[in-house]
């Protein structure tokens, strides 16, 4: 084998290499350039492989076959270094489709060329021999190489302009500019001479290393920047750590502070209340009317103080549900019991109905006190004499068989406003109130894997469903 030859077999191992190289650090990476580089220096490497076929058999079929491949893998290489050029001056790499699109109609030139001449010709082999003489094949030929040169101008003159900001793409900048003036020359001495030196294909492994060193260079790059970003991060979270460890500080203080400023206005006014009518009850000569109302006032004062401790206890202590058989008609009886006090006015404005399971496992005790304060802020919101209504219904949580225990009204609903922060703690819009029911009722459904619902509108009442699970370990248990 002559010394051109086995150098050109070295050279195209060193672009197989190449190419294994960086194909395996593309699918790490995932980088584009990797991909891209793969690519240019796999079609060198059929290029150079294809160029020593077709010196050792120039005559032969194999060696006029790979002279046409000679021809289409120059193209493809010259696509492959366009995709690298645009890979490595983009900020965001581009869309694949217009890169595949050039590497589409580089491949369909090329069949159309070789076609042509196939067809018009009875002997193949004269025919591939021949292929550049024929008119028709070398029209093909010309505008398949103007536009893969025209291609590979805009990339070089994309990558220049880059070069001007970027003092990394210099030296690759350097590197295709020798090799594409050592290819010229090349084709200037087999157009004098009417032979080639083969010194492109060697040249092809300048652009190969100075753009190693590049890519090499970039991922230093992106590696120092992925390191500080990381660091940035950690500094950030341990920010955000802080941030939090100090919100849950403040957090029980807030909280602290709203609920002595309940206790202060909800524990004052009946206190004051309780004192004044205790001062006129002391009084000897009081009619027995008045000591009659002021006992009653006494009376219900005590009932708001117990109410307002019993809230405060349920939000301030919660509890995990205990799991016993429970009653739901009994339930919905007692939870309103609870709330309208066994009053005969209030007792006559409820209405109920019952249509489902009539049994589920959970803790009746929490239970009543969510479906009482659901019924008592429904009694207040048809002060002026609406109808409350307690609905139940089968229903399904999940993958759980439940309940559905609705509390209906027609008064004047709430705002979107209002709706938005009717579970806050604290938030009421009554002057009497505390603002931990709903909040208290949200605490038991979240102890029974059950789930609170509320549709209002103003203007048009509001409907209030809470769904239970029949089994509260069992719905647990699906949940988790």
């Amino acid at each position: 084998m002559p010394l051109s030859d086995g150098l050109l077999l070295v050279s195209a191992a060193l672009h197989a290499a190449a190419a294994v190289f960086h194909a395996l650090l593309h699918r790490a990476t995932r980088r584009p350039e990797h991909r891209a580089f793969a690519r240019f220096a796999g079609t060198l490497c059929g290029y150079i492989v294809a160029n020593a076929i077709t010196l050792q058999h120039p005559e032969t079929p194999a060696g006029l076959v790979a002279a046409i491949v000679v021809w289409v893998a120059g193209g493809l290489a010259a696509m492959a270094l366009v995709e690298l050029i645009v890979a490595l001056t983009s900020v965001s790499y581009p869309p694949a489709r217009p890169l595949w699109l050039l590497y589409g109609i580089n491949l369909a030139l090329a069949l159309a060329t070789i076609s042509s001449s196939l067809l018009l010709g009875s002997d193949p082999e004269r025919a591939l021999q021949h292929f550049p003489e024929q008119p028709i094949a070398a029209a093909f030929m010309g505008f398949y190489s103007a536009a893969v040169f025209s291609v590979l101008a805009w990339a070089l003159v994309r990558l220049a302009r880059a070069a001007l900001r970027r003092r990394e793409l210099r030296l690759v900048l350097l590197g295709i500019g020798a090799s594409v003036v050592v290819s010229a020359l090349d084709e200037l001495v087999r157009w004098v001479t009417g032979s080639r030196l083969h010194v492109s294909e060697h040249a092809g492994i300048l652009p190969v290393v100075v753009m190693t060193m590049a890519l090499a260079g970039r991922q230093v790059r992106f590696a120092s920047d992925l390191a500080l970003k990381g660091r940035a991060l950690e500094q950030a979270h341990a920010m955000l750590a802080e941030a939090q460890d100090q919100r849950g500080r403040q957090e029980p203080l807030a909280a602290l502070g709203e609920l002595s400023a309940v206790v202060a206005h909800e524990v004052r006014n009946p206190l004051a209340i309780v004192k004044n009518a205790v001062s006129s009850l002391r009084r000897p000569a009081l009619p027995p009317e008045d000591r009659a109302t002021l006992l009653t006032i006494v009376g219900e004062e005590a009932g708001r103080l117990s109410r307002l401790v019993r809230d405060l206890l349920a939000f301030a202590r919660p509890r995990a549900a205990a799991e016993s058989e429970v009653v739901i008609s009994t339930l919905v009886h007692r939870a309103v019991r609870d709330a309208t006090r066994s009053t005969a006015e209030l007792l006559s404005r409820v209405e109920v109905d019952f249509d489902g399971p009539d049994q589920l496992l959970g803790d009746p005790e929490l239970l009543r006190l969510a479906l009482a304060n659901l019924v008592e802020n429904a009694l207040h919101a048809t002060e002026d004499g609406g109808r409350v209504r307690i609905l139940t219904r089968g229903s399904t949580l999940g993958q759980a068989d439940a309940v559905a225990l609705i509390v209906e009204d027609d008064g004047p609903g709430m705002s979107p406003e209002v709706a938005q922060k009717a579970r806050d703690p604290f938030f009421t819009t009554r002057a009497t109130g505390t603002g931990l029911g709903l909040a208290i009722v949200e605490r038991v459904m979240r102890s029974h894997a059950g789930d609170l619902a509320i549709c209002t509108e103003s203007g048009h009442g509001s409907r209030v469903i809470l769904t239970v699970p029949l089994s509260v370990s069992r719905a647990h248990a699906v949940s988790t």
